[in-house]
C-alpha cells in the first residue's frame, strides 16, 4: 500500500469513529499544533530536553494550586493508570502491603495490584456506586491502602474520601485518591467529601490531563503528600545526563507533555470554577432534557459523568449502533455512560437528539 493510499484508508477510519460519551476527545486545533511542534522532545530525558521539564513542571505546580490552593511534589505519568500503578508501588515501598478498593474503583486498581504482587481485596457498593462505609471499618487494618475515587469512571459518583481517610487514620492505613477525570475541578465538587489538602492519611492523588483539559492522551499527574512518596518513584538510568528517571516508560514523546501545559493554562485562563460550573450545568441539564425519553440517574449529578440509564437499554444500544455511534455503557450494560467534556458544550443538543432519537424518541 502506497503512503497517500494509506492515509486516504486511515482518514476513511477516522470519520467511521463517531464515539459518544468518551473521555478522549480530538484536543483543539492549536493545542495539537503545540504538541506536533513538540512531538520530538523525550520526556524520558527532562534534564537534556528543558521545554519538557519546564512544561512537565508547570503543570505539578499549576494543578497542585487549581486543585488545592497549594503547590504539592509530584511529577507527570503516561496517565492516571500509570499513576495508579505507581502510587501503589510507592506505598508498598514505604511499607504498606494490602490494598482495599471498593468494587466502583477503576480497573487499573486491581490490575496495578496485580503487577505489584500485592493483595487486593474489593470492598461492595450498594447500588453499582454508594461504598458501604461499615464494611470498610470491619476489614481495615494497620498497613493497609485504601483508594477512593473522586469521580467513579462508570457512574461519575464521588466517593466520601473524608470519611474514608478519617477511618484510615485512625486504623494507621492511608488513602489513595483516583481523581483521574474529575481532578483539575475537584475544588468545586463533592462539598463535604473531598480532601482540600493532601493531609492525615491522604497521601497522594492522581488525574489525567486529557480529560477537561482535553489535552492530547498520554498525560497524567501524580501528586504526593511527601516529598519521600515521589524519591521512590526514580530510577538509576546512567547513561543519561541526569542518572535518573521516572516512572515506568523510558523514552516518551514530550509533545504530549507540553501541549498539556498549554490546555491547562488555557483552563486556568478561563477560569477553572467557571468551568466547572458550565459542564455541571450542561449534565444536569442533559439529565433534565432526556428524563421524558425514558432515561434516569442513580444518584444526583456528582461530576460530568453520568449513567444514563434506560429500561430498554439493548435496543437503545442497537440503535445507537445503526446510526454509527459506539457508545460506553455502564453497570453492566444497563445505561449509556456519558462524560460530558468542554467540547461537548456547544454540542449538547446534538448529543440530546441523538439519545433520544435512539430511545425511539
Amino acid at each position: 500500500m502506497r503512503p497517500r493510499e494509506l492515509l486516504e484508508r486511515l482518514a476513511d477510519k477516522v470519520r467511521e469513529d463517531k464515539v459518544l460519551g468518551g473521555m478522549t476527545p480530538r484536543p483543539p486545533p492549536d493545542v495539537l499544533e503545540v504538541c506536533r511542534l513538540y512531538s520530538w522532545q523525550n520526556m524520558g530525558d527532562p534534564e537534556s530536553y528543558t521545554a519538557s521539564r519546564e512544561a512537565a513542571s508547570y503543570i505539578v505546580s499549576t494543578a497542585s494550586l487549581a486543585v488545592f490552593g497549594m503547590e504539592y511534589p509530584g511529577w507527570v505519568t503516561s496517565g492516571a493508570s500509570e499513576g495508579n500503578l505507581l502510587a501503589l508501588y510507592a506505598l508498598r515501598e514505604m511499607g504498606y502491603s494490602k490494598v482495599l478498593y471498593f468494587q466502583s474503583a477503576h480497573y487499573s486498581i486491581p490490575k496495578s495490584a496485580r503487577i505489584l504482587g500485592m493483595r487486593a481485596e474489593p470492598l461492595p457498593v450498594a447500588g453499582g456506586y454508594e461504598p458501604l462505609l461499615g464494611e470498610l471499618k470491619s476489614r481495615l487494618r494497620e498497613g493497609d491502602i485504601v483508594v477512593a475515587t473522586v469521580g467513579t469512571t462508570e457512574t461519575g459518583y464521588i466517593d466520601p474520601v473524608l470519611e474514608v481517610a478519617e477511618t484510615a487514620e485512625a486504623r494507621g492505613a492511608v488513602v489513595h485518591v483516583d481523581a483521574a477525570f474529575a481532578g483539575p475541578i475537584m475544588r468545586y465538587l463533592g462539598d463535604g467529601k473531598v480532601p482540600r489538602r493532601l493531609r492525615g492519611a491522604v497521601a497522594s492523588i492522581v488525574m489525567d490531563m486529557h480529560k477537561i483539559p482535553e489535552a492530547p492522551a498520554g498525560v497524567g499527574l501524580l501528586l504526593a503528600r511527601d516529598r519521600e512518596f515521589i524519591e521512590f518513584l526514580y530510577h538509576s538510568a546512567p547513561y543519561i545526563p541526569s542518572g535518573r528517571q521516572f516512572g515506568v516508560l523510558g523514552t516518551r514523546n514530550g509533545g504530549p507533555v507540553v501541549a498539556a501545559a498549554y490546555a491547562l493554562s488555557k483552563m486556568v485562563e478561563y477560569g477553572v470554577e467557571r468551568l466547572a460550573s458550565e459542564l455541571m450545568r450542561a449534565s444536569e441539564t442533559l439529565v433534565s432534557v432526556l428524563e421524558p425519553h425514558g432515561y434516569g440517574v442513580l444518584h444526583g449529578v456528582e461530576t460530568p459523568i453520568l449513567c444514563l440509564i434506560h429500561p430498554s437499554h439493548n435496543s437503545v444500544f442497537m440503535r445507537l449502533g445503526e446510526m454509527g455511534y459506539r457508545a460506553y455503557r455502564c453497570l453492566g450494560g444497563r445505561g449509556v455512560r456519558m462524560a460530558v467534556m468542554p467540547h461537548l458544550l456547544p454540542e449538547l443538543g446534538e448529543v440530546a437528539r441523538i439519545l433520544a432519537r435512539a430511545a425511539g424518541g
